[in-house]
C-alpha cells in the first residue's frame, strides 16, 4: 500500500546537465502554511509560470538576451535565495510589451529603439489605366500619413497595402484630392508598421496619357541613440 506523501512546501529545482539528477534547493523551501491545498496560487500560477513566461519568447532574441545578460530565472543570483519577484515581473512586462508591439502591424523594431523622422515613396507615369507604386523598405518603418501631392488631377486610389495587410481597398477608388492635408482621409495609414525588406504597395487609376501617380509616406525609422 502506497504511503501518503507529506507535503513539505515548494522550492526551486534544477537538473544536473551531466548526470540528469534532479536537485532540490532546500534553502528556498517555503511551506504553504496559509493555505489548505498543497500547491497554492501564491507559488504556482499566472504570476510565475503563466503564458507570458512560456511561449513565443523562447527561441527568439528576447530569451537569448536575458540569458546573455545573466538574468535567467535560475541564475546564481537567485538560486539559494528568495525569489526576486520584482525583477521577474519587470522582465515579464518587457516581454509582454515586445510581443504586443510585434502583434500590431507587422512587428517593426522594439519600442526601446530611438526613432527618427523619415519619408519613403515613389512614382509611376503612363497612359490611362492602372498604376502601381511599390516601395521596398530599407529599414523598419512606422507610417504617420500618406500623400499624393504631384499626382495628376482625377487620379484615383484603389489600394493601399502594407506587406500582406490591406489598409484600404475599393475597386472604384477615391480621388487623390481626398488625401490632401485638408481632406477627411488624413492619417489613413497612421500607426501602420513594417519590417525592413517588405513592400508598401499603392495602386491607382490614371485618367489619361502622360499622367503620374506620386506617393509620399512620412513616418519614422530606428536610429542610433546618438543620432
Amino acid at each position: 500500500m502506497r504511503t501518503r506523501l507529506i507535503p513539505m512546501g515548494t522550492a526551486r529545482i534544477a537538473r544536473d546537465p551531466d548526470t540528469g539528477e534532479i536537485i532540490v534547493d532546500d534553502r528556498s523551501l517555503r511551506r504553504n502554511t496559509a493555505r489548505n491545498d498543497d500547491f497554492g496560487d501564491d507559488d504556482f500560477g499566472d504570476d510565475d509560470f503563466g503564458d507570458d513566461d512560456f511561449g513565443d519568447e523562447y527561441g527568439d532574441d528576447e530569451y537569448d538576451a536575458d540569458v546573455e545578460a545573466g538574468e535567467s530565472d535560475m541564475g546564481d543570483d537567485d538560486f539559494g535565495g528568495p525569489r526576486r519577484r520584482g525583477k521577474r515581473r519587470a522582465r515579464k512586462a518587457a516581454r509582454k510589451q515586445r510581443r504586443k508591439h510585434r502583434s500590431q502591424g507587422g512587428g517593426a523594431a522594439s519600442d526601446y529603439t530611438n526613432w527618427g523622422k523619415t519619408i519613403v515613396g515613389g512614382s509611376f507615369s503612363g497612359g490611362a489605366g492602372t498604376a502601381q507604386v511599390r516601395v521596398r523598405l530599407q529599414f523598419d518603418f512606422r507610417a504617420l500619413d500618406i500623400a499624393f501631392n504631384g499626382s495628376t488631377a482625377a487620379t484615383v486610389i484603389t489600394l493601399v497595402q502594407f506587406g500582406d495587410r490591406i489598409v484600404f481597398q475599393d475597386p472604384d477608388g477615391f480621388d487623390v484630392s481626398l488625401f490632401a492635408s485638408t481632406g477627411f482621409i488624413r492619417n489613413l495609414v497612421n500607426g501602420q508598421s513594417l519590417r525592413a525588406g517588405l513592400d508598401i504597395l499603392v495602386v491607382g487609376i490614371l485618367p489619361g496619357a502622360g499622367s503620374t501617380l506620386r506617393v509620399a509616406i512620412p513616418g519614422r525609422k530606428p536610429v542610433m541613440a546618438y543620432c
